[in-house]
């Protein structure tokens, strides 16, 4: 990994303070993170039981690819329907989807678009 194991425990220790805003929605509500660097990698994880270990497996997916961390969101999506703006380096998108499908709606979009160095926030 070109990138300390220090540098991305820090970083998802820097995670861990972070607010969220969690969703009026009475649906259970469930952690995701989501992680970006400007060399166009990026990694999105919302299977995990906590944002630790969603920020974690995250982070270092996209410091296997060689790059560096240089965006993180993380937040709360429930299981019904979900708002998400889509940040990549090449602009922003709105995305709809219920549940997990806001994801992969987000990942098909940016896909479609060639879009790089993208993250999901559930707004």
């Amino acid at each position: 990994m070109k990138k300390s194991l220090l540098i991305g425990l820090t970083l998802v220790a820097s995670l861990s303070p972070w607010t969220t805003p969690q969703p009026a929605a009475a649906a259970p509500l469930k952690p995701y993170c989501s992680v970006a660097s400007n060399s166009g990698g990026s990694w999105h994880t919302w299977t995990a039981r906590s944002h630790q270990s969603a920020c974690y497996t995250a982070v270092f997916k996209v410091l296997g690819f060689r790059q560096s961390v240089d965006r993180a969101w993380k937040g709360y999506y429930s299981t019904g329907l979900n708002k998400a703006k889509l940040s990549c380096n090449q602009g922003s998108k709105t995305v709809y989807g219920n549940n997990t499908q806001v994801f992969t709606n987000a990942i098909n979009m940016k896909n479609q678009l060639g879009w790089k160095g993208c993250i999901i926030r559930v707004i």
